[in-house]
């Protein structure tokens, strides 16, 4: 089998909140970085590790770290960019969200858990519009689980960050009331 030459990419790792900087976020995906990287022998570039820690899925393109680092794709030494899995690049809620891989359709690849992609290609198209949508699915579905934990904890009584005061009765409101 002959061995591919080595490709420099930029690295992206990317928490939405303290939790996962302080557990297992940031060390599994340096984790995956590091497989990728042997996998399909990539070398990052010197100051080509990018780190967002507390920027969520869906906010990506407002950031103007992230967005210099998509900028950065286009130097011509650069073949792409390495990350964990999908859900680490974005979490698209927004047709809009989707402007920010027009930096991939020149022929710089992504490397990350659906393989090797090349966005010129429709099957790695489809393939990232699976695992985004899938990624922005689970978004929704952790803040509805957040939420809920949130009124079930007030209602016990036991919430310290959101304690209701003394004397004071959980009425929880319908989805409806919420938007």
């Amino acid at each position: 089998m002959k061995t591919q030459p080595t490709r420099t990419v930029l690295s992206l790792v990317r928490v939405s909140g303290k939790p996962q900087v302080d557990r297992t976020g940031i060390p599994r995906q340096l984790e995956d970085i590091a497989i990728h990287c042997k996998t399909y022998n990539l070398k990052i570039a010197d100051g080509g590790e990018y780190r967002f820690e507390g920027l969520g899925g869906a906010s990506v393109k407002k950031s103007p770290k992230y967005r210099d680092m998509l900028r950065r794709i286009a130097e011509p030494q650069i073949a792409g960019l390495v990350f964990s899995d999908v859900s680490r690049f974005f979490r698209p809620e927004l047709l809009s969200q989707y402007s920010i891989l027009e930096h991939f359709e020149t022929g710089k690849l992504m490397f990350c858990d659906q393989g090797a992609l090349d966005l010129r290609i429709e099957k790695d198209q489809t393939l990232l519009r699976v695992a985004a949508e899938s990624a922005a699915m689970q978004r929704r579905q952790i803040k509805e689980w957040t939420h809920r934990g949130k009124e079930i904890r007030r209602r016990q009584g036991n919430c310290k960050t959101d304690p209701l005061p003394a004397g004071v009765e959980f009425v929880p409101h319908s989805k409806e009331d919420r938007k």
